[in-house]
């Protein structure tokens, strides 16, 4: 067994890296007889931001090196993931999507415009524009913002998609965007 990490600079949940990235690679893993996905980990500063999320790996060959960086850049690897070896040491670069973050103040608006305004309504009026241009990935709830995580082939053109809403809409009132790679 060959046993690896992969690296993707992208911030997520534990849960949504696993449903986003570990769990689908796992499937095509094992079906394929290449390995499996063995754990992860997320980095955290100090303050709590997410930094990036790794992925344990154990893969019979070397072929299954490719096969994995494969099945992770078709579930949107952004741009810059590595896969490492056991001593950190890079095996490959991989990944091609760019990744856009969201933030929504979460306290700082009229009471009335949350009230309106529910998550869900939220997250599904921005999938809507935002169309082919990119996907959703995950939220990070914190105590004052809400990150909303999308991927996609240009940030410029996730950016473009959701500009209308960012301007107009009472919920994103305050909101930062910032691309993350």
């Amino acid at each position: 067994m060959i046993r690896v990490t992969a690296r993707l600079p992208i911030r997520l949940t534990p849960a949504d890296r696993d449903l986003m990235f570990a769990d689908p690679l796992d499937v095509i893993l094992r079906r394929r007889g290449k390995g499996e996905v063995t754990g992860g980990g997320t980095l955290q500063r100090a303050d709590g931001a997410i930094v990036f999320v790794d992925l344990d790996l154990a893969l019979t060959d070397a072929a299954a090196l490719d096969l994995a960086a494969d099945v992770l850049a078709f579930f949107a690897a952004p741009r810059d993931s590595l896969l490492l070896d056991e001593t950190g040491a890079e095996l490959r670069r991989f990944g091609s999507a760019e990744v856009l973050a969201i933030a929504l103040d979460g306290t700082g608006l009229a009471p009335e415009v949350y009230a309106d305004w529910p998550a869900e309504a939220i997250l599904a009026a921005m999938e809507d524009r935002m169309g082919e241009a990119g996907r959703f990935m995950g939220s990070i709830v914190g105590p004052r913002y809400t990150e909303l995580i999308f991927a996609g082939p240009a940030f410029a053109a996730m950016q473009a998609a959701l500009a209308p809403m960012l301007a107009d809409h009472p919920i994103c009132a305050g909101a930062r965007v910032e691309r993350v790679v």
